[in-house]
């Protein structure tokens, strides 16, 4: 016996939109949605780690032990310049249909997706610190890479570790846990994106055996995690935010970002070397390449017990980091690790021990 239900086209557009985030493009068999019945009708897709599962009728609805397969690109096709209302037909095929156009799914999954791991204790937090703090952590990161997530005197730090750079940001977690996280850098990128595009402005949050899970309105999602124990991630943690400070320079943020910025377009170019070099009263970027060297200085509007250094650096990689950082001003600490960059509370940004003193 057929099922029958009407969904408005922006509903499906938006629910589209989502899932594109979630899924990515990295692995293009992924780019599927399951349709199907567990308590509610859902739709649900995944990244391989990342998964979401979205309730699409609230009400009983029931269409047996069905689950359909869609291709999210002929989805996406179908519903553009569509009005208002569509028409979803469910019988032994799927079928999406608007006025005199139809798109007929074929493909049916056999196994029928369980539900999710119950879950127990949980907190509700801010959706977008959430997003601000996991985005800081991994914008620098490239594919293949690991972002950490450590869960310590309820506080919840994300961590990303690239080349020469570690980025470290925190905010309140208030579960007693203590639990460092290790999760592919794609999927946190995939996590962002999907939250950004939620106007909820809450979200509970559960920590599970084997990851993290989300729940947002009639959206729930759990994303894959390897548990860890490293207590070098703690330490980088603990120092980021308490560390003795050899010098300190103090630099307005809008112009130190605009620097950066044009800096790192050049690099961008092609093969170059980059420097940040600090002076008492002025700071130094340079780009250099074959043909010709790009330099850009700036103001420094006060420094404690300066020194003249040369720090080789990605520009581009310090710029995805310093563009999140909204202060008025940013802080460079030169410390026995490396240079710290941080905006004195939540963010901070280690140069490890690539710098030379310049001589006098």
């Amino acid at each position: 016996m057929k099922k029958k239900i009407i969904l408005s086209s922006d509903l499906l557009q938006k629910t589209v939109n989502l899932f594109d985030k979630l899924i990515g493009t990295i692995e293009p068999s992924l780019r599927s949605l399951i349709l199907y019945h567990e308590r509610n009708l859902k739709i649900r897709g995944s990244d391989g780690c990342l998964v979401a599962d979205l309730i699409v009728v609230p009400k009983d609805l029931k269409i047996g032990k069905k689950a359909y397969v869609i291709p999210i690109d002929y989805l996406r096709h179908f519903l553009r310049e569509k009005g208002q209302a569509i028409e979803i037909i469910m019988g032994e095929d799927l079928q999406f249909v608007y006025e005199n156009e139809s798109l007929i799914i074929k493909e049916r999954e056999r196994n029928i997706p369980g539900p999710f791991t119950p879950l127990s204790q949980s907190i509700e937090i801010e959706k977008g610190l959430l997003r601000s703090i996991l985005d800081f952590g991994s914008s620098h990161l490239s594919q293949g890479d690991i972002v950490g997530l450590l869960i310590k005197e309820k506080e919840l730090f994300c961590i990303g570790i690239s080349d020469s750079i570690i980025s470290c940001a925190r905010m309140p977690f208030l579960l007693s846990n203590h639990a460092y996280l290790k999760i592919p850098y794609e999927s946190i990128r995939h996590l962002v994106k999907s939250l950004e595009l939620l106007k909820k402005r809450k979200v509970l949050c559960f920590l599970k055996k084997d990851g993290l899970a989300f729940e947002i309105g009639a959206l729930s999602l759990q994303i894959c995690a390897e548990r860890w124990k490293d207590k070098k991630i703690e330490d980088i943690c603990d120092f980021m935010f308490n560390h003795n400070v050899f010098s300190r320079w103090v630099l307005e943020s809008s112009k130190l970002k605009s620097s950066i910025s044009r800096a790192s377009k050049i690099q961008k170019i092609g093969y170059s070397d980059s420097d940040l070099i600090l002076y008492p009263h002025k700071i130094v970027i340079s780009v250099a390449q074959e043909r010709c060297i790009f330099k850009t200085e700036l103001d420094v509007l006060y420094s404690e017990k300066p020194k003249d250094i040369r720090i080789k650096l990605r520009v581009d990689k310090l710029y995805s980091l310093l563009s999140r950082i909204n202060t008025q001003r940013i802080y460079m600490e030169l410390t026995e690790n490396g240079l710290l960059i941080k905006d004195k509370i939540r963010r901070a940004i280690l140069i490890k021990n690539n710098f030379s003193l310049l001589p006098l």
